[in-house]
């Protein structure tokens, strides 16, 4: 037994008809009087949906193929060579294009060299006219000098991110006995090198293992500086006397304080250190230094306005 069932899905109302007696369906035993020329119908109208849809495949092929020539020239009409010489550089440049093209003022190219693709340029146009494209150049690669430039089409730069430029970071890692240096990735705008390098406020940090810079300035026709950017603790070799002692560079940020730590080391010979009116000691007197070779006096002294006045004690003496 054959079948034929006209879809509706192809034009047909979803009938069937088939070779047998069937009472519903049969073309045998007379159903042919009753089904034959509905079949018929239904066999003409699947045909007719097939033309149509066959008609509207047609048009949208040939639409298809009108937006892709409309696109191939829209994208040609921003694609062009040039052979202006040019070593990358920021900043306007002008370039001897071909004419006719659709470049605008506001457009974004790129510029890269035939011979060379790590050599280009990345920039937005000012103005194009006749033959002469002139592009604000923000980023290139590259400071070879070539004359073999495409330019095309291309979209806006996204917001900088980090990993650009890379610093040299240096760090005491734990348990090493020296400073290592790590590189960091990071896209040095203003910001960020403010945040590298400006004086940073820790509160509520928990510091391990934290180590102070030891600086040893020297004794020179009786005048001595602790320079206090340099560190806190000085490590002096008293080999003659002090007569003038200068504090330079005191921390003079309000709301905060600075202290020091003087190590004199003698070196068998008696000598004093004059120390200015602007450090008290306890009881307004001064300590007698050690002279015998080798010992070490350890002061302390500590300014809480900016080294207008040191309050100084002796930590330890003859050590």
């Amino acid at each position: 037994m054959s079948s034929v069932t006209f879809l509706t899905t192809v034009g047909g109302d979803g009938s069937t008809v088939t070779d047998d007696s069937n009472p519903s369906t049969g073309l045998a035993n007379g159903g042919h009087r009753t089904r034959f020329v509905p079949a018929l119908a239904q066999t003409v109208a699947v045909a007719a949906n097939t033309v149509e849809k066959a008609t509207e495949a047609a048009a949208s092929a040939t639409s298809a193929a009108a937006s892709a020539a409309s696109a191939a020239a829209i994208a040609g009409a921003f694609v062009s060579t040039s052979s202006t010489t040019w070593t990358p550089t920021i900043g306007s440049k002008i370039f001897t294009v071909q004419t006719g093209e659709q470049y605008t003022a506001g457009i974004f190219v790129t510029v890269v060299s035939a011979s060379a693709p790590s050599v280009w340029g990345f920039g937005q146009v000012t103005s194009y006219s006749g033959d002469q494209l002139t592009v604000d150049v923000q980023v290139i690669s590259g400071s070879t000098s070539k004359t073999d430039w495409n330019i095309s089409l291309t979209g806006a730069r996204g917001a900088p991110g980090l990993g650009i430029t890379p610093q040299a970071v240096g760090f005491l890692l734990s348990g090493g006995t020296s400073v290592k240096t790590m590189t960091v990735d990071v896209d040095l705008t203003a910001s960020n090198v403010t945040q590298l390098t400006a004086t940073q406020t820790l509160t509520n940090k928990t510091l391990t293992g934290l180590k102070e810079t030891k600086t040893a300035p020297t004794i020179s026709s009786g005048a001595l500086t602790l320079d206090c950017s340099t560190g806190n603790v000085f490590a002096v070799a008293l080999n003659a006397n002090v007569t003038t002692l200068t504090f330079s560079n005191v921390p003079t940020t309000t709301g905060t304080a600075y202290a020091l730590s003087l190590a004199l080391t003698a070196n068998g010979t008696a000598y004093t250190v004059t120390w200015p009116a602007s450090v008290k000691w306890p009881a307004g007197t001064a300590p007698t230094l050690t002279s015998t070779n080798g010992k070490v006096d350890t002061l302390v002294l500590a300014t809480y306005d900016g080294g207008t006045t040191w309050y100084a004690f002796v930590a330890g003496q003859n050590a």
